[in-house]
């Protein structure tokens, strides 16, 4: 994917679910990061309180500023005082109407950006933005009857194996037909993963670069958000609840990784 040459602007992006906004955005960050001061802002509209994509940029870049629902006004002052802003755009938002984008105030720069599988044409995208990017991922349609499933985390600790079980299910459409599936996990042994999955593609593991949390339940962001058809919420709740591990087996892991750390040094 190209970029964009850095200036004092609002690029809004959209796209499908999966088709790569995020990571068009990440990696725009990473060429300012490398070659201008310029502060750098990302937002992504109604997207609550279990904001995945958020978090997952501010792990990778922290000195970037995320701005939530109802700081629209810091969004256009940042810019205006010399920030590049990131607006990313939920594939469930209707491009039509958005209140955001029509209250920019004429002063400011203003540029679309419609991510696209390659090679694919989706007019819906490609007839609102001012350029068109063409990724390499790959997506699936998605129904008229999309679901959009979120859950926060934070404070849970979860067993590797039982995840990895509840994962495979629900991809492989255990809880109904899943679409795109993604989270930020913490896992027995301190680390935090980050787990992505679309219907076109296997599912991709990262490991987070945060510290091991090694103290008692994680005092940090993690959570999971599942958009598909007829998912079963009940069942899906039920099962990655039972991948969480109780206080005394995370301090039992705890401490073993503790004793681990001790005879390493």
């Amino acid at each position: 994917m190209s970029n964009l040459k850095n200036e004092s602007q609002i690029i809004a992006i959209a796209g499908l679910a999966g088709a790569g906004k995020t990571s068009w955005i990440l990696q725009q960050i990473q060429i300012a990061a490398q070659t201008s001061a310029q502060q750098i802002v990302y937002f992504a509209p109604s997207s609550g309180t279990v904001a995945i994509d958020a978090n997952l940029v501010a792990i990778q870049f922290p000195d970037v500023e995320i701005l939530s629902d109802g700081q629209e006004l810091d969004l256009f002052t940042r810019v205006a005082n010399g920030a590049i802003a990131y607006v990313e755009l939920g594939f469930h938002l209707d491009l039509a109407k958005m209140p955001l984008l029509d209250s920019i105030p004429e002063s400011l720069s203003y540029h679309k950006v419609a991510v696209c599988p390659r090679g694919r044409h989706y007019a819906e995208f490609q007839s609102w933005a001012d350029r068109v990017v063409e990724s390499d991922l790959d997506t699936a349609q998605i129904s008229s009857q999309v679901q959009v499933w979120r859950s926060p985390l934070t404070g849970q600790v979860f067993d590797p194996s039982s995840l990895n079980v509840f994962w495979y299910e629900l991809t492989e459409g255990g809880y109904g037909e899943v679409y795109r599936c993604k989270g930020i996990f913490d896992l027995a042994d301190g680390r935090a993963f980050y787990i992505d999955y679309t219907k076109a593609k296997e599912s991709v593991y990262v490991e987070l670069r945060l510290p091991r949390w090694l103290e008692g339940r994680p005092q940090r962001f993690s959570g999971i958000e599942v958009v598909g058809a007829g998912l079963d919420n009940s069942e899906m709740i039920k099962s990655i609840t039972d991948c969480c591990l109780s206080d005394e087996i995370i301090q039992n892991y705890q401490q073993q990784i503790k004793r681990s750390q001790l005879i390493s040094v």
